[in-house]
């Protein structure tokens, strides 16, 4: 969550703690038939009335839908949220800022991965994990294939995302699952 996210969150808690304090005190001391202890009655003539003029039904429809709006938008904005930006490149100055989308970057290199004899697919994609760029490439390989060539290509393939990036704090993750059995062999029953 960013810090706008956390102040907004502490604020709002605090008036609804507030809100929801004075509402209990208000509910007990009407439960036991203390209504206003200082005017000593509760006239609740204005709204009576109010529920009787043809805006109230608008009134209430628009607050109904500003509330979910305003529900909704909280709930998003508390989602986990892994995937980044534009990353910002070495040589970076004053003047002007370097980027680069990292997912294209990431997705790229999982083709040159792709190229390692013994991989059938691979994918990439750059995210935030626990405070730290990671940037996730995920290969399907042959059940026969050469594991070292593969871990060896995985080397080759996540020192150039670094280099490429020109960022020392990215790091390399390559996932590496077996394919799913090929569909062209023959079954036999």
């Amino acid at each position: 969550m960013s810090r706008l996210t956390i102040t907004v969150d502490r604020c709002v808690a605090f008036l609804l703690a507030l809100i929801l304090i004075f509402g209990g005190i208000v509910t007990t001391v009407w439960g036991v038939d203390r209504v206003d202890p200082f005017t000593g009655a509760l006239d609740l003539g204005p709204v009576a009335e109010a529920t009787d003029k043809s805006w109230w039904p608008w009134a209430v429809g628009g607050t109904g839908a500003v509330l979910l709006l305003l529900a909704l938008r909280w709930l998003f904005s508390h989602l986990p949220r892994r995937g980044i930006g534009p990353l910002k490149l070495a040589g970076t100055g004053r003047a002007g800022r370097l980027l680069a989308d990292g997912n294209s970057v990431a997705q790229a290199a999982a083709v040159a991965l792709k190229g390692v004899p013994g991989v059938r697919s691979a994918h990439g994609r750059v995210l935030r994990e626990r405070g730290q760029t990671v940037a996730r490439l995920d290969a399907s390989i042959d059940a026969d294939a050469d594991l070292a060539g593969i871990a060896e290509g995985a080397d080759i393939v996540s020192s150039q995302l670094r280099h490429v990036l020109g960022r020392d704090d990215l790091v390399c993750q390559v996932q590496l699952r077996l394919a799913a059995r090929d569909q062209t062999r023959a079954r036999v029953h």
